[in-house]
């Protein structure tokens, strides 16, 4: 008993993190490989902790509050602009419960749910 105690206190201190699939972009102008984009939440007390990487560089890092459950976060990528319009549902389903639409220079580049 003490052990599970434990171990869920632990948990909600430390927080868990969710990770998005791998998915794979390529931008109109760009004739090379295309790009790996991916998003990871790290989810603490009363916010989650957006991080979403192209090419394993972070170019989005940013906070949703469980009071303000979506928003929207910029960021840099070479010589892209990257947007992503993130939502945190309420019902705490796991995956799943962040949605990050991720935008290339105003262009929709994939959905990201996880």
């Amino acid at each position: 008993m003490r052990f599970t105690s434990l171990l869920l206190l632990a948990l909600l201190l430390g927080g868990c993190a969710t990770k998005s699939p791998l998915y794979i972009y390529r931008p109109p102008d760009n004739t090379g490989p295309g790009w790996t984009i991916t998003a990871r939440a790290n989810d603490q007390a009363l916010r989650d902790v957006i991080h979403i990487k192209i090419n394993d560089e972070e170019v989005i890092k940013g906070s949703l509050y469980e009071l303000k459950t979506s928003d929207k976060f910029t960021g840099k990528y070479r010589k892209y602009n990257i947007t992503a319009d993130c939502f945190l549902k309420p019902d705490n389903s796991i995956p799943g419960r962040h949605e990050c639409t991720v935008f290339v220079d105003d262009e929709r580049a994939v959905l990201l749910i996880f």
